[in-house]
């Protein structure tokens, strides 16, 4: 039997099973409730999953199966590491939310985010498109699926596509720190396109912005170096490398590149071959953290 058709029947039996229920009584499902938020806050993992799927067994109807889905997501993967549950976790929650579009847009975002992880582009991003289309009608709403979607055409080599994704939502975002990041995400495509007018002047705008995150900042400026070599400025991109070497996440690279500039400056080069040719689109997909942030892999 092919692995993805089992892992859709293991989801609807999951999703039958749970929803079979024997009932909602009160007391019984506060008592088994309290226990499994117990045994997770006492680090007893084991245990609360143990009875946080008793609970959605028991209670099919019970307000808070959303909370205990949840921390079931949180011990397949985050605790046991056991992302092959975790997506028939998450599909069986899609049975269950189907017809709710802000939890079924959530549950697609993190199925597409497994996706992503394996590699796999092409599921990864037919979950976003799915998961955007129940997100509504503000492209602020869209902007996480949106982002998503550019970083895997970019990993794909389709930076046409990326450009055209983060280009929609330019043209809708009002949020002033998404419109900061999709100018840096679409700075770095066009990097891949070799645009290097663009991508300075989409880096200097969102720079000049103020309102990237400390460490995205960071990374952008050491991207609007790279450029500037590009472009023979070799003075311009040492200072931007000098300004960030204690903020970026990743010091050595930039001691590495103005190790690399101090040579180049010192044998007169105006031209040298620019560092960012180097870059590995799919370095730029990473998994997001708390904040839905992505940051490269240096």
């Amino acid at each position: 039997m092919p692995k993805a058709l089992k892992r859709i029947i293991l989801a609807v039996g999951l999703s039958l099973t749970l929803a079979a229920g024997c009932g909602d009584g009160k007391d019984a499902a506060s008592v088994r409730l309290e226990k499994a938020r117990n045994a997770y806050n006492q680090g007893l993992y084991l245990e609360a999953e143990a009875d946080y799927e008793r609970f959605l067994q028991e209670h099919s109807q019970h307000p808070a199966r959303w909370e205990a889905w949840g921390r079931l997501l949180d011990i397949t993967f985050s605790i046991k590491n056991d992302q092959e549950k975790g997506v028939i976790l998450l599909e069986a929650m899609l049975l269950e939310y189907g017809e709710d579009q802000e939890k079924a847009a959530y549950v697609l975002q993190r199925i597409g985010d497994f996706y992503a992880e394996q590699k796999q582009w092409d599921k990864a991003i037919e979950k976003w498109a799915k998961g955007r289309r129940l997100s509504g009608q503000q492209v602020d709403s869209q902007w996480p699926f949106l982002l998503r979607m550019a970083r895997a055409y970019r990993a794909m080599h389709n930076y046409d596509m990326a450009r055209e994704t983060l280009a929609y939502g330019m043209k809708g975002l009002k949020d002033s720190k998404s419109v900061a990041a999709c100018k840096y995400d679409l700075a770095m495509t066009y990097t891949f396109l070799e645009n290097w007018d663009k991508s300075r002047k989409m880096l200097e705008e969102v720079l000049a912005s103020g309102d990237l995150p400390s460490e995205d900042h960071a990374v952008a400026t050491c991207l609007l170096a790279d450029v500037l070599i590009h472009f023979g400025e070799l003075d311009k991109a040492r200072d931007l490398l000098e300004s960030v070497s204690s903020s970026h996440p990743n010091p050595l690279a930039v001691e590495v590149k103005l190790d690399y500039l101090d040579k180049e400056i010192l044998s007169h080069k105006t031209r040298p071959k620019p560092v960012i040719e180097e870059m590995n689109p799919e370095d730029l997909v990473a998994r997001p953290d708390e904040e839905g942030r992505f940051y490269r892999k240096l």
